[in-house]
């Protein structure tokens, strides 16, 4: 698998969009997504749905300034298409999110990172970079940007037209790009999934102890300090839930505890 495609619009941040985006972003679940996996990490404290047959890897090497949490691909040797959790640390710090001057920004690190690669260095080079669409949405109640982006990438073989949706949530000073690509020749086959996927992706704040200081422990913690899962006392804003596979407990937002809920990872009350 080249990685190379989600990492063009990684290094420039942002994108995602050509779906109804709103609120959320709009799809209907297909067939091509009837069976799906929740994939949870409880290090970044997130979870995001994937197709059951894709390759999951979140064990990367570590080789740029933002960090590279996890991959999900159909296929090893396919490049074609993916879905990708980044994080930037301090990536926000002095930046406003939502100014012209940042979106002007993103696009031209993309140009200038599109015309920078050529076949003999880099195995593929990109021409006719485009950000076609920008929109905004509500994820994890943080209002966060959603571009689209296309680009060709041409090697020694084939040239093909790709689509990117970048999905970007600040996050303090912090920011988290997910990003889902596919070539545009079979986009009809995975649009479904991409989007699925990305509207899927839910913060688990309560695991993000290290950007809030209260004297509030984590449930972690409360249930190492012999306290009954029942009992378990969340921060502020926060309220509790029981994750369905083993019962343990989790701090999430309100907004976050319905969807999760409903999506059969968490249940409203401790079930001995």
């Amino acid at each position: 698998m080249n990685r190379n495609i989600a990492i063009i619009l990684i290094i420039t941040t942002f994108v995602v969009g050509t779906f109804a985006f709103s609120s959320t972003v709009s799809a209907e679940k297909g067939s091509t997504f009837a069976e799906i996996k929740m994939y949870e990490n409880q290090e970044y404290g997130f979870t995001i749905e994937y197709p059951s047959g894709w390759i999951l890897n979140d064990t990367i090497p570590q080789k740029n300034k933002w960090i590279e949490i996890v991959s999900f691909i159909p296929d090893t040797e396919d490049w074609s298409q993916g879905i990708y959790v980044n994080k930037w640390e301090g990536d926000l710090k002095d930046k406003d999110f939502d100014s012209n001057e940042y979106l002007e920004n993103h696009n031209k690190a993309a140009q200038d990172w599109c015309s920078s690669l050529s076949i003999s260095e880099n195995g593929f080079a990109c021409i006719n970079y485009s950000l076609v669409n920008q929109k905004t949405a509500l994820i994890s109640g943080r209002q966060s940007l959603l571009l689209e982006e296309v680009w060709t990438r041409i090697d020694d073989k084939i040239s093909s037209e790709v689509l990117v949706y970048n999905l970007q949530i600040p996050d303090g000073e912090d920011r988290w790009t997910i990003i889902a690509e596919s070539r545009k020749e079979i986009l009809n086959e995975t649009s479904n999934i991409l989007k699925n996927s990305l509207n899927s992706f839910t913060l688990l704040d309560e695991l993000q102890h290290s950007l809030v200081i209260e004297k509030i422990s984590s449930p972690k913690q409360q249930l190492k300090n012999n306290i009954a899962p029942t009992d378990i006392s969340c921060k502020i804003d926060l309220v509790l839930i029981f994750k369905a596979s083993d019962k343990s407990p989790a701090c999430v937002k309100s907004t976050s505890a319905g969807k999760l809920i409903e999506r059969g990872w968490a249940v409203p009350e401790f079930l001995p």
